[in-house]
């Protein structure tokens, strides 16, 4: 579960809980392998605010998902696989997305749990 605290409109702490998305799941691993927001920040030349958006948001905006793929050396479908799928043809499943990238098997285990739900 992800919490998400906001003040609500009286001005009170209000903690709010949902839960994550494959595709969260994915960039967040994907993340974690190539040394977080600042690293990814680094290598394609934006502020860090923007790449840790991005994996709050569970997915790279379209057209920013090649030049992130092409910066850190990684396939694109992981970044923004339904965005990505919809524009290019043909498509790997997602299984085949999610075994690409080398993952622990425990992790790949919850990211496909999670796209079932």
């Amino acid at each position: 579960m992800v919490r998400i605290k906001k003040l609500d409109k009286r001005g009170g702490l209000r903690v709010k809980t949902k839960k994550p998305t494959a595709q969260f799941l994915l960039l967040e691993a994907i993340w974690n392998l190539v040394g977080g927001p600042s690293a990814v920040a680094e290598a394609i030349g934006e502020i860090v605010q923007a790449p840790a958006n991005w994996r709050l948001r569970g997915r790279v905006p379209l057209e920013k998902v090649m030049k992130v793929a092409n910066a850190l050396g990684i396939s694109p479908w992981g970044l923004n696989y339904d965005g990505y799928s919809a524009v290019v043809h043909p498509y790997p499943t997602w299984e085949e997305v999610v075994n690409s990238y080398g993952l622990p098997a425990k992790t790949v285990k919850a990211i496909l749990k999670a796209r079932s739900k």
